[in-house]
């Protein structure tokens, strides 16, 4: 999303298919038409963290969902939900290799490992739908040919990286960035599902166009409905105390 992402990029190791020149050729057009339907390279690439607010349905079980986020680089997060009464229900933070979580009033809990890929994964897509991180050698990509989103027509590019691959598509007018779609990858290294998000309802934010609506299913079957209701960008580093221990 930002300047810090890219000194972590430095660290990372690509990989993925080869693809030939006029491929990563143009993919990176398709990219780079993206990036400038949301405001171009110059404005997005200034943030180094986020702010929004949001309420909308889980419905695995269906029930609402109401919560604020503060994201920052490639690992830190603090994350507040709230119960239907507006009221703090729970609070989890990722702070580097650690993370936490307090349920009401409760004693705060360590998070195990295995519990960390969660908010890593959230970390990591609000990153990555930022786009210009995209734009580092280390990421391969390569054209998916065209597809229909939400009734129109869409471009797609497929990135290879150090996460779970990618697949990223633009609307073909407009060029904004409407939908992603992944293979989640088990711990022994097997498919078990595949996630899609559809990203929609688009507003200007500080010089820059940000979506405000997220329509997530997995295999198929819709998971979240989530609905933006504040969102601010940051050009510098948040209140560290924000990724303490809660």
């Amino acid at each position: 999303m930002c300047k810090t992402l890219f000194g972590a990029l430095a660290l990372l190791v690509a990989f993925g298919r080869v693809t030939s020149a006029d491929d990563q050729t143009d993919a990176r057009a398709i990219l780079d038409e993206g990036i400038k339907a949301r405001g171009g390279d110059a404005e997005l690439g200034k943030f180094v963290a986020m702010y929004y607010k949001a309420k909308g349905t889980f419905y695995r079980p269906k029930k609402p969902l109401s919560a604020e986020w503060f994201i920052q680089g490639v690992d830190k997060m603090r994350k507040v939900s709230f119960d239907e009464n507006g009221k703090v229900a729970w609070v989890d933070v990722l702070n580097g290799k650690e993370g936490w979580t307090k349920h009401g009033n409760q004693d705060t809990e360590n998070l195990r490992e295995d519990d960390l890929r969660f908010p890593r994964d959230e970390i990591f897509m609000t990153w990555a739908t930022m786009l210009v991180p995209f734009k580092a050698k280390e990421f391969r990509l390569s054209p998916l040919g065209e597809t229909s989103v939400a009734g129109r027509t869409a471009v797609g590019i497929l990135v290879s990286h150090w996460h779970d691959p990618l697949r990223l598509y633009f609307d073909k007018e407009s060029h904004l960035f409407v939908k992603y779609k992944r293979t989640l990858i088990n711990d022994i290294g097997e498919d078990f599902s595949t996630e899609e998000s559809i990203y929609s309802n688009y507003r200007i934010v500080q010089g820059t166009k940000q979506p405000f609506r997220i329509e997530t299913s997995s295999s198929g079957v819709k998971f979240s409905d989530l609905v933006i209701s504040e969102m601010k960008l940051y050009e510098k580093p948040l209140d560290e105390k924000l990724f303490s221990k809660p």
